[in-house]
């Protein structure tokens, strides 16, 4: 069972959910309010303890297996923690290039110095490899697009900073759809409070970090996960870990890592 990402769609779990292949059974958890019919979730707490119902109307007792990519893998997280206190067991969690909010971290993974060190670090493979894609280009039009709009307010002019603007350098904002539902899921993020998990957790993630944004290399969830982090290195970048051809890497780590919970 995978959860969506901030635009809310589940589309994009298409290709990795083939590549995994017939014999494994694979739900992508949609958003509510993407019909623009239905109310949306406006707390993830909320949103995690309805994907809940709805997954145990196809499966009523673990144990579970369930994914989430970006956004979606701290709903999946939420989801575990709740199962936990239901009495239920989640026998894989895989948060795919997924980090839990950084503003509720503990105040030494925030420092100054802590975030030099991960500038640091990870400096020489930004280098290696962000300078060379075209991924670069499409970073510093929005960096002064919001730089722009950012003097345009201080000058007293209409300037609105969208979602689009801040999600980072990570997702190709242009071609996500449903810009309400995201800020909404923003929100919610930015609102959560990650709680202590007893269970075991999977990280899939990039190799580099977008040059200002560098962080832990299990991304900090082992603060919370008390069981353990297994990170799990994939090609690609942020935004095209889930496309051809990155997704087949994705596809194999997570097969390997469903047999190992499976057995």
């Amino acid at each position: 069972f995978c959860v969506h990402n901030f635009g809310g769609e589940v589309v994009n779990f298409a290709e990795l959910s083939e590549h995994l292949g017939k014999d494994q059974p694979f739900y992508g958890l949609q958003a509510q309010g993407i019909d623009g019919v239905q109310p949306p979730h406006t707390s993830l707490q909320e949103m995690a303890t309805f994907y809940i119902e709805q997954m145990r109307r196809v499966q009523p007792q673990g144990p579970y297996y369930l994914g989430g990519y970006c956004f979606g893998g701290v709903v999946a997280y939420e989801m575990a923690c709740q199962l936990y206190q239901q009495g239920q067991q989640v026998a894989l969690l895989a948060l795919m290039d997924s980090s839990p909010p950084r503003r509720h971290l503990p105040p030494q993974l925030r420092s100054r110095a802590h975030r030099v060190g991960n500038f640091l670090r990870n400096l020489p493979q930004w280098i290696a490899d962000y300078l060379r894609s075209g991924e670069v280009w499409l970073v510093i039009r929005r960096k002064l697009r919001l730089s722009g709009k950012r003097l345009a307010g201080k000058l007293g002019r209409q300037a609105e900073i969208t979602p689009f603007d801040i999600i980072g350098d990570a997702v190709r904002t242009e071609s996500l759809p449903h810009k309400q539902l995201m800020d909404l899921h923003m929100r919610a993020l930015w609102d959560y409070h990650t709680p202590q998990y007893p269970g075991h957790a999977t990280l899939f993630r990039i190799s580099r970090m977008p040059l200002f944004r560098a962080i832990e290399y299990d991304f900090g969830w082992s603060m919370f996960v008390q069981g353990g982090v297994d990170v799990q290195i994939v090609p690609g970048a942020h935004y095209n870990i889930l496309e051809e051809p990155h997704v087949r890497a994705l596809a194999l780590k997570l097969a390997e890592s469903l047999d190992r919970s499976q057995q």
